[in-house]
């Protein structure tokens, strides 16, 4: 789990205002019986975070959020593995498709158009 818009490793990053943070981290996550893992991302923020923006720009649109009351990365990390946790399906296609609808998958829009196809 990291984040591109944090120069420093979740592990070693505070943020200044532990009730109003927000950024998007990146997943990596791939069957148990497999090498390698493909890229799921969500957004992570407080809602003093939202409030913020939304004063600021006069509304928030996000989608793959995950709204927590403070920074703590031990439960942002227990939540998401939480939730992760439950989307198992009887194939890894099936449980990306499920990861997909909370957090966004790198292979989304690919799986939906060769399904229409």
């Amino acid at each position: 789990m990291i984040s591109l818009e944090i120069e420093d490793t979740l592990e070693n990053f505070w943020p200044h205002d532990i009730h109003n943070f927000g950024t998007w981290v990146k997943l990596m996550i791939g069957p148990d019986n497999e090498v390698g893992a493909e890229y799921f991302d969500i957004f992570v923020c407080t809602p003093d975070w939202l409030k913020t923006e939304c004063l600021k720009h006069g509304f928030v649109w996000e989608r793959h959020i995950l709204i927590i009351d403070e920074y703590d990365l031990n439960n942002i990390t227990a939540k998401i593995c939480w939730r992760i946790d439950r989307c198992s399906g009887n194939t890894w296609s099936e449980t990306s498709l499920n990861i997909s609808k909370y957090a966004a998958w790198e292979f989304e829009d690919v799986e939906v158009l060769s399904q229409k196809i």
